[in-house]
């Protein structure tokens, strides 16, 4: 019970522990008014984020993310078209044209590719750069089953940089693959195989696996020879499946030694994205 005393008014024991209960729930209640608030608020972004990239107009997504981020959201979800339609960097937009089979585009766009003002001013780079876009041309060409240019496109890449173990391995390929019949359009699609299937699922162990079960089998025929060729082809030019193929059995039965090593290969193309 409450009395007055000189003007204050003195509490009763009990109305002191309820007034202390009551302090300490309104305390209790706010804190998880807060937790809630937290809680709403990073479900509302990623509902946001999810939205902006399910919108068809960029000039929200611009407002979150640089083209090149984009372009690597879509990249990585198997869209490469749509990647392909957002990157800024050309050779982005060459490699997911690539990774999407559009290899006549994918070609075309590595062929007016930029250069850096360091590649200009460094004579390693420029060959290094030239190198690697001549590389992927002949990649894009030798996907097209255009052997013949993409072979002289391979020795291009060749003078840049000799011995230069991936392009020596291609070119010889493409050699032997120029001299192979040329297939009917419904022969076609037994050899190339879905860019989904291969590019990105093929992990370096089964590469290794693959290598060490084929280095130690008897010499292939041109069949498997392209087969496993357009599967090597299948592969990001930025990270190419180095398979090591008996080719040259078929390209010079006397010839049984693998090539020999050689300097270090040119850099991918480009950075990877952001």
């Amino acid at each position: 019970m409450a009395v007055i005393a000189g003007g204050d008014a003195v509490v009763s024991p009990r109305d002191g522990v309820a007034m202390v209960m009551e302090h300490r729930a309104g305390r209790h209640t706010l804190a998880k008014l807060w937790w809630l608030i937290l809680g709403l608020t990073l479900l509302g972004l990623v509902l946001w984020q999810w939205w902006l990239a399910h919108q068809p107009d960029r000039r929200w997504q611009d407002l979150w993310m640089s083209r090149d981020q984009q372009g690597e959201w879509y990249f990585q979800r198997g869209e490469y078209l749509k990647a392909a339609q957002v990157y800024h960097s050309p050779d982005w937009v060459a490699m997911s044209l690539y990774a999407a089979q559009q290899f006549d585009a994918a070609q075309q766009r590595w062929s007016r590719s930029a250069w850096s003002q360091a590649d200009w001013q460094n004579p390693a780079r420029q060959r290094q750069r030239g190198a690697q876009l001549l590389f992927n041309q002949a990649n894009s060409l030798a996907q097209q089953e255009d052997y013949p240019l993409a072979a002289d496109y391979y020795q291009l890449a060749l003078q840049l940089q000799p011995g230069w173990l991936a392009a020596e391995e291609n070119l010889s390929l493409v050699q032997v693959l120029g001299k192979q019949p040329k297939k009917a359009p419904h022969q076609q699609g037994e050899v190339r195989l879905d860019a989904d299937e291969i590019v990105f699922d093929l992990d370096k162990d089964e590469a290794r696996d693959q290598e060490a079960s084929e280095s130690q089998g008897e010499p292939m025929s041109a069949k498997e020879i392209q087969a496993l060729w357009m599967r090597q082809l299948q592969t990001r030019p930025v990270d190419f499946l180095r398979l090591k193929f008996r080719y040259q059995v078929s390209v010079d039965p006397a010839r049984n030694a693998e090539p020999a090593a050689t300097q270090a290969e040119p850099a991918a193309t480009q950075a990877e994205p952001p």
